[in-house]
């Protein structure tokens, strides 16, 4: 399965990649693995308005229906931006 986003500062394709397990505080929880790939501009001026390419990897939890873990990696102009969001803790009512 695969989608496409596209809009004026930033397309992006993202595909489902498989099947794997996760931790989130002590709870083993079945993951979909979502891989993205694409570009993005940083400028706020549409005459110069270079295109970064972009990575991103996102863990989906069907059972909490809720992304448990995000890696995203951005190429800009000599330098390599990478930042990694991760659920920790499961608090049930």
């Amino acid at each position: 399965m695969s989608w496409r986003a596209e809009y004026p500062k930033h397309s992006i394709e993202a595909r489902v990649g498989g099947e794997g397990s996760a931790t989130v505080d002590g709870e083993a929880l079945r993951v979909l693995q979502i891989d993205y790939s694409g570009w993005i501009t940083l400028s706020t001026s549409p005459a110069a308005r270079p295109i970064y390419p972009l990575k991103a990897t996102a863990l989906y939890s069907p059972q909490l229906s809720r992304i448990v873990k995000f890696d995203i990696e951005v190429r800009t102009a000599g330098s390599l931006a990478r930042e990694s969001i991760q659920l920790k803790r499961i608090i049930r009512n």
